[in-house]
Protein backbone atom coordinates (compact mmCIF):
# COMPACT_ATOMS: atom_id res chain seq x y z
CA UNK A 1 0.00 0.00 0.00
CA UNK A 2 1.44 3.76 -1.06
CA UNK A 3 1.28 6.19 1.65
CA UNK A 4 1.65 10.03 1.09
CA UNK A 5 1.92 13.43 3.72
CA UNK A 6 0.87 16.37 2.65
CA UNK A 7 1.44 19.81 4.63
CA UNK A 8 0.10 23.04 4.25
CA UNK A 9 -1.67 26.25 6.28
CA UNK A 10 -5.02 24.66 6.11
CA UNK A 11 -7.38 21.48 6.38
CA UNK A 12 -9.28 22.46 3.25
CA UNK A 13 -5.97 23.65 1.16
CA UNK A 14 -4.28 20.02 1.72
CA UNK A 15 -7.28 18.03 1.02
CA UNK A 16 -7.73 20.08 -2.36
CA UNK A 17 -3.84 19.42 -2.95
CA UNK A 18 -4.18 15.49 -1.71
CA UNK A 19 -7.09 15.08 -4.56
CA UNK A 20 -5.31 17.23 -6.94
CA UNK A 21 -2.65 14.68 -6.95
CA UNK A 22 -3.81 11.47 -6.24
CA UNK A 23 -7.40 12.06 -7.15
CA UNK A 24 -10.51 9.54 -5.34
CA UNK A 25 -7.95 6.58 -4.56
CA UNK A 26 -6.36 9.54 -1.84
CA UNK A 27 -7.84 8.26 1.60
CA UNK A 28 -6.79 10.02 4.75
CA UNK A 29 -6.34 8.43 7.83
CA UNK A 30 -5.82 11.05 10.40
CA UNK A 31 -3.96 14.55 10.37
CA UNK A 32 -2.46 16.96 13.28
CA UNK A 33 -1.41 20.57 14.24
CA UNK A 34 2.03 21.30 13.26
CA UNK A 35 4.13 24.62 13.11
CA UNK A 36 5.88 25.30 9.33
CA UNK A 37 8.46 27.18 9.76
CA UNK A 38 9.52 30.35 7.94
CA UNK A 39 12.59 31.45 5.80
CA UNK A 40 15.62 30.79 8.06
CA UNK A 41 13.42 29.04 10.99
CA UNK A 42 11.84 32.11 11.66
CA UNK A 43 8.01 33.67 11.56
CA UNK A 44 6.79 29.68 11.70
CA UNK A 45 3.30 29.58 10.75
CA UNK A 46 0.37 27.42 12.28
CA UNK A 47 -0.14 24.72 9.84
CA UNK A 48 -1.67 20.87 9.36
CA UNK A 49 -0.29 17.64 8.34
CA UNK A 50 -2.40 14.81 7.02
CA UNK A 51 -1.43 11.31 6.45
CA UNK A 52 -3.29 8.92 4.01
CA UNK A 53 -3.32 6.19 1.85
CA UNK A 54 -3.58 5.68 -2.12
CA UNK A 55 -6.99 2.82 -2.18
CA UNK A 56 -6.87 0.70 -5.23
CA UNK A 57 -10.25 -1.01 -4.41
CA UNK A 58 -12.96 1.65 -4.18
CA UNK A 59 -14.89 1.70 -0.69
CA UNK A 60 -18.24 2.53 -2.22
CA UNK A 61 -20.55 -0.47 -3.04
CA UNK A 62 -21.30 -0.59 -6.95
CA UNK A 63 -24.47 -1.97 -8.50
CA UNK A 64 -22.87 -5.67 -9.00
CA UNK A 65 -23.90 -6.53 -12.85
CA UNK A 66 -20.28 -8.16 -13.00
CA UNK A 67 -22.05 -10.70 -11.14
CA UNK A 68 -24.65 -10.67 -13.23
CA UNK A 69 -22.41 -11.13 -16.29
CA UNK A 70 -20.70 -13.65 -14.24
CA UNK A 71 -24.08 -15.90 -13.79
CA UNK A 72 -24.63 -15.61 -17.47
CA UNK A 73 -21.17 -16.69 -18.26
CA UNK A 74 -21.19 -19.89 -15.44
CA UNK A 75 -24.79 -20.77 -17.35
CA UNK A 76 -23.09 -20.60 -21.06
CA UNK A 77 -20.68 -22.76 -19.54
CA UNK A 78 -22.43 -25.40 -17.81
CA UNK A 79 -25.25 -25.64 -20.84
CA UNK A 80 -22.38 -25.86 -23.52
CA UNK A 81 -20.81 -29.02 -20.97
CA UNK A 82 -24.19 -30.56 -20.94
CA UNK A 83 -24.39 -30.52 -24.81
CA UNK A 84 -21.05 -31.85 -25.54
CA UNK A 85 -21.32 -34.66 -22.47
CA UNK A 86 -24.70 -35.51 -24.38
CA UNK A 87 -22.81 -35.25 -28.29
CA UNK A 88 -20.28 -38.02 -26.49
CA UNK A 89 -22.91 -40.08 -26.22
CA UNK A 90 -25.75 -39.50 -28.48
CA UNK A 91 -23.76 -38.71 -31.97
CA UNK A 92 -27.26 -39.31 -33.68
CA UNK A 93 -28.76 -36.33 -31.54
CA UNK A 94 -26.20 -33.65 -32.15
CA UNK A 95 -28.37 -31.04 -33.25
CA UNK A 96 -31.10 -31.86 -31.20
CA UNK A 97 -29.21 -31.41 -27.97
CA UNK A 98 -27.58 -28.06 -29.46
CA UNK A 99 -30.72 -26.49 -29.82
CA UNK A 100 -32.29 -27.22 -26.50
CA UNK A 101 -28.81 -26.00 -24.75
CA UNK A 102 -28.65 -23.17 -26.59
CA UNK A 103 -32.76 -22.36 -26.12
CA UNK A 104 -32.09 -22.79 -22.30
CA UNK A 105 -29.00 -20.27 -22.43
CA UNK A 106 -31.64 -17.84 -23.92
CA UNK A 107 -33.72 -18.65 -22.05
CA UNK A 108 -31.99 -17.90 -18.64
CA UNK A 109 -30.45 -14.59 -20.53
CA UNK A 110 -33.79 -13.36 -20.78
CA UNK A 111 -34.73 -13.97 -17.37
CA UNK A 112 -31.92 -12.38 -16.02
CA UNK A 113 -32.56 -9.24 -18.51
CA UNK A 114 -35.64 -9.08 -17.06
CA UNK A 115 -34.39 -9.23 -13.41
CA UNK A 116 -31.95 -5.97 -13.84
CA UNK A 117 -34.96 -4.34 -16.32
CA UNK A 118 -37.30 -4.72 -12.87
CA UNK A 119 -34.54 -3.00 -10.43
CA UNK A 120 -36.57 -0.38 -9.27
CA UNK A 121 -35.54 3.34 -11.09
CA UNK A 122 -34.93 4.96 -8.05
CA UNK A 123 -32.69 3.09 -6.38
CA UNK A 124 -29.80 5.20 -5.22
CA UNK A 125 -26.79 3.91 -6.97
CA UNK A 126 -23.42 3.30 -5.30
CA UNK A 127 -21.76 6.59 -7.03
CA UNK A 128 -23.81 9.63 -6.54
CA UNK A 129 -22.50 13.09 -5.10
CA UNK A 130 -24.54 12.82 -1.92
CA UNK A 131 -23.34 9.90 -1.22
CA UNK A 132 -19.20 10.76 -2.29
CA UNK A 133 -19.82 13.94 -0.12
CA UNK A 134 -20.60 11.39 2.97
CA UNK A 135 -17.67 9.34 2.42
CA UNK A 136 -15.45 12.11 2.51
CA UNK A 137 -17.03 13.38 5.70
CA UNK A 138 -16.52 9.91 6.92
CA UNK A 139 -12.83 9.64 6.03
CA UNK A 140 -11.91 12.69 7.31
CA UNK A 141 -13.25 12.20 10.43
CA UNK A 142 -11.37 8.85 10.55
CA UNK A 143 -14.03 6.22 10.49
CA UNK A 144 -12.68 2.84 9.47
CA UNK A 145 -13.10 0.93 6.06
CA UNK A 146 -15.13 -1.43 7.54
CA UNK A 147 -17.74 1.21 9.15
CA UNK A 148 -17.68 3.15 6.25
CA UNK A 149 -18.72 0.40 4.23
CA UNK A 150 -21.92 -0.46 5.67
CA UNK A 151 -22.62 2.67 6.07
CA UNK A 152 -22.58 3.14 2.12
CA UNK A 153 -24.77 -0.07 2.16
CA UNK A 154 -26.74 1.38 3.98
CA UNK A 155 -27.46 4.55 2.34
CA UNK A 156 -28.13 3.12 -1.04
CA UNK A 157 -30.69 0.81 0.49
CA UNK A 158 -32.56 3.30 2.27
CA UNK A 159 -32.19 6.89 0.31
CA UNK A 160 -34.09 7.28 -3.36
CA UNK A 161 -32.14 9.07 -6.70
CA UNK A 162 -34.96 11.63 -5.01
CA UNK A 163 -34.05 11.56 -1.39
CA UNK A 164 -30.75 12.12 -2.55
CA UNK A 165 -30.77 15.47 -3.63
CA UNK A 166 -32.18 17.15 -0.05
CA UNK A 167 -28.17 17.03 1.73
CA UNK A 168 -28.75 18.58 4.82
CA UNK A 169 -31.54 15.22 5.19
CA UNK A 170 -28.95 12.75 4.14
CA UNK A 171 -26.51 13.93 7.11
CA UNK A 172 -28.59 14.21 9.53
CA UNK A 173 -29.87 10.90 9.00
CA UNK A 174 -26.13 9.21 8.50
CA UNK A 175 -25.64 11.60 12.12
CA UNK A 176 -28.91 9.52 13.33
CA UNK A 177 -27.02 6.14 12.48
CA UNK A 178 -23.65 7.30 13.64
CA UNK A 179 -25.34 7.84 17.12
CA UNK A 180 -27.67 4.48 16.83
CA UNK A 181 -24.52 2.79 16.90
CA UNK A 182 -22.80 3.96 20.16
CA UNK A 183 -23.44 1.83 22.84
CA UNK A 184 -23.46 3.95 26.04
CA UNK A 185 -23.16 2.25 29.63
CA UNK A 186 -26.07 2.42 31.78
CA UNK A 187 -25.31 2.78 35.10
CA UNK A 188 -27.18 0.84 36.85
CA UNK A 189 -28.83 0.96 40.88
CA UNK A 190 -25.97 -1.59 42.93
CA UNK A 191 -25.40 -2.23 46.33
CA UNK A 192 -23.20 -0.49 48.46
CA UNK A 193 -20.35 -0.18 48.70
CA UNK A 194 -19.99 -0.19 44.59
CA UNK A 195 -16.29 -1.52 43.96
CA UNK A 196 -15.22 0.77 40.02
CA UNK A 197 -11.66 -0.79 39.08
CA UNK A 198 -10.38 1.06 36.28
CA UNK A 199 -7.59 -1.04 34.45
CA UNK A 200 -5.95 -0.16 31.29
CA UNK A 201 -2.61 -0.22 29.51
CA UNK A 202 0.44 2.00 30.49
CA UNK A 203 -0.21 6.12 29.86
CA UNK A 204 -3.75 6.34 29.38
CA UNK A 205 -4.05 8.67 32.57
CA UNK A 206 -6.10 5.95 34.88
CA UNK A 207 -4.50 7.31 38.27
CA UNK A 208 -5.71 10.98 36.94
CA UNK A 209 -8.69 9.33 36.22
CA UNK A 210 -9.55 7.89 39.25
CA UNK A 211 -8.95 10.84 40.62
CA UNK A 212 -11.43 12.92 38.50
CA UNK A 213 -14.16 10.23 39.04
CA UNK A 214 -13.46 10.25 42.85
CA UNK A 215 -13.94 14.21 42.85
CA UNK A 216 -17.18 14.24 40.82
CA UNK A 217 -18.96 11.71 42.61
CA UNK A 218 -17.43 13.04 45.90
CA UNK A 219 -18.95 16.48 45.28
CA UNK A 220 -22.13 14.75 43.80
CA UNK A 221 -21.78 15.35 40.16
CA UNK A 222 -21.79 11.46 39.61
CA UNK A 223 -25.00 12.11 37.34
CA UNK A 224 -28.46 12.12 39.01
CA UNK A 225 -26.87 11.66 42.64
CA UNK A 226 -29.07 13.69 45.22
CA UNK A 227 -25.62 14.66 47.41
CA UNK A 228 -22.18 14.24 48.06
CA UNK A 229 -21.17 10.06 47.88
CA UNK A 230 -19.31 8.53 50.41
CA UNK A 231 -15.91 8.11 48.86
CA UNK A 232 -12.94 5.82 49.06
CA UNK A 233 -9.82 5.11 47.11
CA UNK A 234 -7.60 1.86 46.80
CA UNK A 235 -4.56 1.99 44.72
CA UNK A 236 -2.40 -1.17 43.77
CA UNK A 237 0.07 1.26 41.56
CA UNK A 238 2.77 0.49 43.96
CA UNK A 239 5.91 -0.05 41.60
CA UNK A 240 5.39 3.30 39.18
CA UNK A 241 7.88 5.76 40.78
CA UNK A 242 5.69 8.16 42.23
CA UNK A 243 2.51 6.87 41.56
CA UNK A 244 0.89 6.31 44.69
CA UNK A 245 2.44 9.89 46.18
CA UNK A 246 0.35 11.88 43.38
CA UNK A 247 -2.97 9.47 44.30
CA UNK A 248 -2.29 10.42 48.04
CA UNK A 249 -2.07 14.14 47.29
CA UNK A 250 -5.31 13.60 45.02
CA UNK A 251 -6.67 11.92 47.87
CA UNK A 252 -5.58 15.06 50.59
CA UNK A 253 -6.90 17.97 48.72
CA UNK A 254 -10.36 15.92 47.78
CA UNK A 255 -10.81 14.87 51.75
CA UNK A 256 -10.61 11.71 50.53
CA UNK A 257 -8.83 8.29 52.28
CA UNK A 258 -6.58 7.11 49.74
CA UNK A 259 -5.08 3.05 50.68
CA UNK A 260 -2.21 0.99 48.77
CA UNK A 261 -3.26 -2.41 48.61
CA UNK A 262 -0.24 -4.72 48.21
CA UNK A 263 -2.20 -8.57 48.08
CA UNK A 264 -5.37 -10.04 48.01
CA UNK A 265 -5.93 -10.56 51.65
CA UNK A 266 -5.05 -6.16 52.25
CA UNK A 267 -7.74 -5.95 49.13
CA UNK A 268 -10.26 -7.79 51.22
CA UNK A 269 -9.52 -6.36 54.44
CA UNK A 270 -9.68 -2.91 53.49
CA UNK A 271 -13.36 -3.59 51.41
CA UNK A 272 -14.68 -4.88 54.74
CA UNK A 273 -13.33 -2.00 56.48
CA UNK A 274 -14.91 0.33 54.18
CA UNK A 275 -18.45 -1.11 54.27
CA UNK A 276 -20.64 2.15 55.06
CA UNK A 277 -19.00 3.90 51.70
CA UNK A 278 -21.21 4.46 48.34
CA UNK A 279 -18.09 3.72 46.02
CA UNK A 280 -14.63 2.62 46.15
CA UNK A 281 -12.35 3.69 43.59
CA UNK A 282 -9.79 0.89 42.48
CA UNK A 283 -6.90 2.04 40.18
CA UNK A 284 -4.54 -0.26 39.54
CA UNK A 285 -1.09 -1.01 38.02
CA UNK A 286 -0.33 0.22 34.03
CA UNK A 287 0.83 -2.76 32.20
CA UNK A 288 1.54 -3.39 28.41
CA UNK A 289 -1.33 -5.99 27.27
CA UNK A 290 1.27 -8.25 25.75
CA UNK A 291 2.70 -8.57 29.75
CA UNK A 292 0.28 -11.75 30.02
CA UNK A 293 2.13 -13.04 33.56
CA UNK A 294 1.70 -9.27 34.89
CA UNK A 295 -1.64 -9.07 33.90
CA UNK A 296 -2.44 -12.65 35.23
CA UNK A 297 -1.13 -11.54 38.62
CA UNK A 298 -3.35 -8.34 38.54
CA UNK A 299 -6.46 -10.23 37.71
CA UNK A 300 -5.98 -12.45 40.86
CA UNK A 301 -5.53 -9.78 43.26
CA UNK A 302 -8.43 -7.78 41.84
CA UNK A 303 -10.54 -11.23 42.32
CA UNK A 304 -10.59 -9.73 45.97
CA UNK A 305 -12.82 -7.04 45.41
CA UNK A 306 -15.83 -9.67 45.00
CA UNK A 307 -18.48 -9.85 43.08
CA UNK A 308 -20.13 -6.58 43.58
CA UNK A 309 -17.19 -5.06 41.55
CA UNK A 310 -17.28 -3.68 38.44
CA UNK A 311 -14.08 -3.45 36.30
CA UNK A 312 -13.65 -0.41 33.39
CA UNK A 313 -11.21 -0.18 30.89
CA UNK A 314 -9.22 2.87 30.18
CA UNK A 315 -7.94 3.38 26.74
CA UNK A 316 -6.52 6.89 24.89
CA UNK A 317 -8.68 8.34 22.35
CA UNK A 318 -4.74 8.74 20.17
CA UNK A 319 -4.86 5.31 20.44
CA UNK A 320 -4.08 3.60 16.43
CA UNK A 321 -7.45 2.29 15.38
CA UNK A 322 -5.65 -1.54 15.22
CA UNK A 323 -3.68 -0.71 18.63
CA UNK A 324 -7.11 -0.31 20.27
CA UNK A 325 -8.25 -3.28 18.83
CA UNK A 326 -5.73 -5.17 20.19
CA UNK A 327 -6.03 -3.54 23.75
CA UNK A 328 -9.79 -4.44 23.80
CA UNK A 329 -9.06 -7.90 23.50
CA UNK A 330 -5.95 -8.36 25.26
CA UNK A 331 -7.74 -6.92 28.43
CA UNK A 332 -10.96 -9.01 28.16
CA UNK A 333 -9.88 -11.63 30.22
CA UNK A 334 -11.51 -9.01 32.98
CA UNK A 335 -14.70 -9.16 32.11
CA UNK A 336 -14.68 -4.70 32.18
CA UNK A 337 -18.27 -3.48 31.82
CA UNK A 338 -17.33 -0.42 29.80
CA UNK A 339 -14.55 1.79 28.01
CA UNK A 340 -13.53 4.67 29.40
CA UNK A 341 -12.19 6.70 26.96
CA UNK A 342 -9.51 9.71 28.18
CA UNK A 343 -7.15 12.46 26.49
CA UNK A 344 -9.91 13.50 24.24
CA UNK A 345 -7.92 16.68 24.22
CA UNK A 346 -5.44 15.30 22.36
CA UNK A 347 -7.03 14.32 19.52
CA UNK A 348 -9.56 15.79 16.58
CA UNK A 349 -11.09 12.72 15.29
CA UNK A 350 -13.20 10.40 17.04
CA UNK A 351 -14.52 8.24 14.13
CA UNK A 352 -11.81 5.40 14.39
CA UNK A 353 -12.93 5.23 18.14
CA UNK A 354 -17.21 5.32 17.37
CA UNK A 355 -15.91 2.73 14.91
CA UNK A 356 -13.90 0.28 17.51
CA UNK A 357 -16.19 0.05 19.82
CA UNK A 358 -19.14 -0.42 17.30
CA UNK A 359 -17.45 -3.74 15.54
CA UNK A 360 -16.18 -5.01 19.11
CA UNK A 361 -19.51 -4.09 20.64
CA UNK A 362 -18.26 -2.51 23.75
CA UNK A 363 -19.96 0.72 25.50
CA UNK A 364 -18.59 3.49 26.49
CA UNK A 365 -19.42 4.97 29.85
CA UNK A 366 -16.84 8.34 30.85
CA UNK A 367 -15.02 10.92 28.34
CA UNK A 368 -11.89 12.71 29.93
CA UNK A 369 -10.64 15.66 28.09
CA UNK A 370 -7.60 17.42 29.87
CA UNK A 371 -5.87 17.41 33.15
CA UNK A 372 -8.16 19.32 35.41
CA UNK A 373 -9.47 17.48 38.32
CA UNK A 374 -12.42 17.13 38.75
CA UNK A 375 -13.40 19.57 35.86
CA UNK A 376 -12.47 17.44 32.61
CA UNK A 377 -14.56 14.22 32.76
CA UNK A 378 -18.16 13.95 31.49
CA UNK A 379 -20.55 10.83 31.70
CA UNK A 380 -20.23 9.52 28.15
CA UNK A 381 -23.17 10.29 25.99
CA UNK A 382 -24.38 10.07 22.46
CA UNK A 383 -25.05 13.57 21.74
CA UNK A 384 -21.09 14.52 23.59
CA UNK A 385 -19.76 11.83 20.86
CA UNK A 386 -21.51 13.63 18.00
CA UNK A 387 -20.23 16.96 18.98
CA UNK A 388 -16.97 15.66 18.09
CA UNK A 389 -17.95 14.72 14.49
CA UNK A 390 -16.55 17.49 12.32
CA UNK A 391 -17.53 18.65 9.04
CA UNK A 392 -21.78 18.00 8.98
CA UNK A 393 -23.65 20.71 7.80
CA UNK A 394 -27.08 19.45 8.66
CA UNK A 395 -28.73 20.91 12.01
CA UNK A 396 -27.91 18.63 14.66
CA UNK A 397 -30.46 19.78 17.40
CA UNK A 398 -33.20 17.19 16.61
CA UNK A 399 -30.86 14.93 16.21
CA UNK A 400 -29.16 15.96 19.58
CA UNK A 401 -32.53 16.63 21.58
CA UNK A 402 -33.48 12.55 19.80
CA UNK A 403 -30.82 10.95 22.23
CA UNK A 404 -30.89 12.95 25.38
CA UNK A 405 -35.02 11.99 25.53
CA UNK A 406 -34.08 8.40 25.00
CA UNK A 407 -30.81 8.81 27.94
CA UNK A 408 -33.86 10.48 30.13
CA UNK A 409 -36.28 8.08 29.61
CA UNK A 410 -33.58 5.15 30.49
CA UNK A 411 -32.73 6.89 33.48
CA UNK A 412 -28.91 6.07 32.60
CA UNK A 413 -26.75 8.00 35.11
CA UNK A 414 -27.93 7.36 38.59
CA UNK A 415 -25.41 5.59 41.18
CA UNK A 416 -27.48 5.19 44.32
CA UNK A 417 -31.04 6.02 45.16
Amino acid sequence: MEYFVEKGLGYQEVMQSIYHKYGESAKVMHHRNIRIPGFLGLFSRDGVEVTGYLSKEPLRRRIDIDEEKRKILSAVGERSDKAAAEKGRDKGSDKGGDSKALQTILDEVKSLKEQLGNRPADTAPAEHPAIDQIENLLLENDFSPRYIRSMIERITRTFSMEDLKDQTAVEQQVLTWIGEGVDIYPRQRMSKPEVFILVGPTGVGKTTTIAKLAAMYGLGRGAQQRGPAKVRILTIDNYRIGARQQMETYGDIMGIPVNSVENKDEMKKYLTMYQDADIIFVDTIGKSPRDFERLGKMRALLDGCGASSSVHLGMSATTKTSDMHEILRQFEPFGYKSVVLTKLDETTRVGNIISVLHEARKQLSFVTYGQKVPQDIERASIPFLLKHVNGFTADRGEVYRHFSEDEKSTGEGELHG
